[in-house]
């Protein structure tokens, strides 16, 4: 068995539960698959790489550039299915190089089915497993177990890829992408700074090429101007809203949008 690995919360929830049955069964260890590419930040894959050998599980790790395949490049609202056929089609040929046959198992929780995922179609086309979803999890119930089996960072907030910043229909680029990542790795780095209880948060392409703020509804005003002046970049505007994910899917009212003095709006 494989796990489809990118490091955030579900997939070590899976890789940690099933590195402890194996264990108990004296059983063979799942392997851990990370894909890496401009769409996945550089730290996130460090951290993916330092997780595995703490956990004492072997890391596959498959460089795949999904702007190569014009499908996932033209970014379309079926973006995501696309994206998941590549990538899950490069880890099962990357882990079946050794010969036979692989049972590979992903993250995906009963959360998932409450927003907009084309890429879950994906993975039942291509028999993708999904342990915690075939379990009626869902991302509460994980954030509990994980809590209750002693397993680190129990509270890890969801960091889709970085293809998810875009509006659909606007095409991402290397730039764009490494742009993105240095920009969210600055903001993380200035929210550890304001201590527990800082918002979740995304940084967004805008449709007139600018870049939106997302805040979780922690955010306050104060909050927003430290943000501002530590970014240090002049397109950018600020939106507090209740959910992060899915803004594209179902996109934040104009009128909530808080532009910062300096900011274009």
């Amino acid at each position: 068995m494989a796990i489809a690995f990118s490091g955030g919360l579900d997939s070590r929830f899976l890789a940690f539960t099933a590195a402890c049955l194996s264990r108990r069964e004296k059983l063979a260890l799942p392997r851990l698959a990370h894909v890496t590419g401009p769409h996945i930040p550089a730290q996130e894959s460090e951290e993916a790489r330092l997780w595995a050998a703490k956990t004492g599980l072997e890391l596959v790790e498959v460089g795949v550039n999904p702007l190569e395949f014009p499908d996932v490049a033209a970014n379309g609202r079926e973006r995501c299915y696309y994206c998941k056929r590549a990538l899950f089609g490069a880890l099962f040929d990357a882990l079946r190089r050794g010969g036979g046959e692989v049972v590979l198992c992903d993250g995906s929780n009963a959360s998932d089915h409450e927003g907009y995922r084309p890429g879950l179609r994906a993975l039942r086309e291509l028999g993708i497993r999904s342990p915690l979803d075939e379990a009626g999890l869902t991302k509460p119930n994980i954030r509990i177990l994980a809590a209750s089996t002693g397993m680190d960072r129990p509270e890890q907030a969801a960091r889709p890829c970085l293809l998810t910043r875009f509006p659909y229909g606007m095409r991402p680029t290397l730039e764009a992408l490494q742009r993105l990542e240095a920009l969210e790795a600055k903001l993380a780095r200035l929210l550890a700074d304001e201590g527990k209880g800082a918002p979740d948060f995304r940084i967004r392409m805008r449709e007139d090429g600018g870049l939106l703020l997302q805040l979780g509804p922690d955010g306050d005003d104060a909050l927003e101007a430290r943000l501002i002046r530590g970014l240090n970049v002049p397109d950018i505007t600020v939106l507090r809203t209740e959910k992060i994910s899915g803004y594209f899917d179902s996109p934040a009212p104009e009128a909530a949008c808080r532009c910062q003095p300096g900011a274009r709006g």
